[in-house]
């Protein structure tokens, strides 16, 4: 004996006309987004408003494919944070030593300790 079902079969085929989805957005965006349904002519209601920014959002920007991620290169990145460190260093050094002095300071501070020297992938045996 089949048992009856629950919910009666929707025809195939046949989808509704509009999706509606239901998203979550955080108190302040919500006010935020009240805003500026506000100040427009039309004054939309908040799902009409999230709907107009979306779309407004989405045609300002051209579409970027990611088929390919581009790595980021490794030796800009190591040369960037070589910088960063360097600019560091500057800051902190002692302004009343001679230059000579900072520079020799700041050479063995980028050099790291000669313990660890051996240890460090980007830096040749020398």
């Amino acid at each position: 004996m089949r048992r009856p079902r629950a919910l009666p079969r929707k025809p195939q085929g046949q989808r509704p006309a509009k999706r509606e989805r239901a998203i979550r957005l955080t108190d302040d965006l919500l006010e935020r987004v009240d805003a500026w349904a506000r100040q427009q002519k039309d004054n939309p209601g908040r799902s009409e408003a999230v709907s107009q920014l979306l779309n407004r959002a989405l045609r300002s920007r051209p579409a970027q494919t990611r088929r390919f991620a581009k790595k980021p290169d490794r030796n800009s990145s190591r040369d960037r944070a070589k910088d960063l460190a360097a600019d560091v260093i500057d800051r902190l050094s002692d302004q009343d030593t001679t230059s000579e002095i900072r520079e020799s300071r700041k050479g063995r501070l980028m050099k790291g300790p000669e313990e660890f020297r051996k240890l460090r992938r980007d830096r040749s045996e020398s």
